[in-house]
């Protein structure tokens, strides 16, 4: 039996679906109370607990992409961490793909607006309460082996940039050693004809 936990991550609301095979059997949003970060990453967290404590095939998460420095970035970035964290620690497999790259597989267009992910909850018949609980029942419905074959294409193609930065990296710096042997070949020629002129001069006298 396939069975995925699906998060939608978020301060403000996160979205939590639990897949049995081909449906979602059970989907919720979890929503702090007002308060500080700290304090709302908390009240999720507990939340959470118990749901990430049940056996899974798989934790499949939104890796969201985010920009900036302000404290919504920093508190999504802190409870994602707490989130992975606590999963890895307790011998989850998590998944982590890009919104592009679930939506590409559930509903089927990697560039789909929330409206196309709220039809899909719709035609299926999951009742939400919110677009982060529908998204939640998406992730977890996108696992699978297109899944792991787009992840594992990204991690490839990750590695390769990475090779390839380190090729340019390794050629830039070897171009500097051999233009500072160059240069240090040319003083000590320099020094050597100066030496040599030096001597013929003497010579002359």
């Amino acid at each position: 039996m396939i069975r995925v936990l699906g998060l939608d991550t978020a301060n403000r609301q996160t979205g939590v679906s639990i897949r049995e095979n081909d449906r979602c059997i059970q989907h919720s949003t979890i929503t702090p109370p007002d308060g500080t970060t700290s304090e709302k990453i908390e009240y999720i967290r507990q939340q959470l607990m118990p749901i990430m404590q049940q056996p899974y095939t798989a934790v499949v998460m939104e890796r969201t992409f985010v920009q900036g420095s302000g404290d919504t970035t920093r508190g999504l970035c802190e409870l994602q961490g707490v989130i992975k964290n606590y999963l890895l620690r307790i011998g989850h497999k998590v998944y982590e793909p890009s919104p592009s790259t679930w939506r590409a597989i559930v509903p089927g267009n990697g560039k789909c607006d929330k409206k196309a992910v709220e039809e899909w909850c719709n035609l299926n018949q999951y009742e939400c309460c919110s677009i982060d609980e529908m998204e939640a029942c998406a992730i977890a419905m996108s696992y699978g082996e297109k899944l792991i074959e787009a992840l594992t294409k990204n991690e490839r193609k990750k590695a390769e940039k990475k090779a390839k930065k380190q090729e340019k990296i390794e050629a830039a710096r070897a171009a500097r050693k051999a233009a500072q042997e160059k240069e240090r070949a040319a003083k000590k020629a320099q020094k050597e004809r100066e030496k040599l002129e030096r001597k013929c001069n003497n010579g002359k006298r």
